[in-house]
């Protein structure tokens, strides 16, 4: 995982200057933009008590607070879950640090933020986020001939279960039904299931195990909106102005 000290030995190794406190190390950081124009950026970067190295712009170029531009609220930059990973070199986060800072760069520029910069969900958002990425790899949803945007968890009411039952929906067509943790029209065809009856695949018998996947996909979905939900309360109860550099924002509302 990126430490401070690796950081450092990195810095010296590219022949980059920086000042160093106890704690801490600030650099200016050039960057070229998409279109060609150089943006120098102050940043001061500290290592938490995790061990994590956190990023904080200090010459004001950038909003104190943009949840749209992945700003926290003490000014330091989310660099989404994989700036945290333990399999990242410090290259790696170097990279995702210049990208971001690419990012913001656009999003002055246009009021949005890019299609280059992955965009993640907010606060415990991102993790749940995460999840339905890592699912999405085991279950290709196109190949399944199925549309994201076109699935429905449905709750209903079952007093034969203590958890929540579901109807998984495509369109108006009815997939699955179950708990998060069995799925229960183990007979119906399953999702991956393209011969019909000739080479009958069901539901419980299906080795892919995709009806379980699907279930877990779409209830950490469900979790991940909910969460975002909580995300902007939040700072819509504490009164917190837009800081105006974004088209779209749920502050200004």
């Amino acid at each position: 995982m990126p430490n401070i000290n690796s950081l450092k030995i990195y810095l010296q190794s590219t022949g980059s200057v920086f000042t160093e406190s106890q704690d801490a190390i600030e650099l200016d950081l050039k960057i070229v933009g998409r279109s060609g124009n150089r943006h120098l950026f102050k940043l001061r970067i500290s290592e938490t008590h995790s061990n994590l190295l956190t990023v904080k712009e200090i010459n004001s170029l950038l909003p104190s607070f943009c949840p749209n531009r992945h700003i926290n609220s003490d000014g330091t930059f989310c660099l989404g879950l994989q700036a945290d990973t333990e399999n990242l070199s410090i290259e790696e986060w170097m990279d995702n640090l210049n990208e971001f800072l690419q990012a913001q760069i656009f999003s002055q520029k246009n009021g949005k933020w890019p299609i280059f910069c992955q965009q993640w969900s907010h606060g415990n958002a991102a993790i749940y986020q995460n999840k339905v990425e890592k699912l999405l790899l085991e279950l290709d949803l196109d190949c399944l001939g199925l549309e994201f945007n076109r699935l429905r968890l449905i709750e209903k009411k079952n007093d034969l279960f203590d958890e929540p039952y579901f109807h998984i929906y495509h369109n108006d067509k009815l997939l699955i039904t179950g708990t998060e943790k069995k799925v229960h029209n183990k007979r119906l065809s399953c999702i991956c299931d393209k011969y019909g009856r000739a080479k009958h695949i069901t539901l419980g018998n299906c080795p892919k195990k995709c009806s379980n996947l699907l279930i877990s996909i779409l209830i950490n979905e469900k979790n991940r909106m909910l969460e975002e939900e909580k995300f902007w309360k939040i700072f819509k109860n504490s009164k917190i102005q837009c800081c105006g550099t974004m088209h779209d924002c749920i502050l200004k509302e």
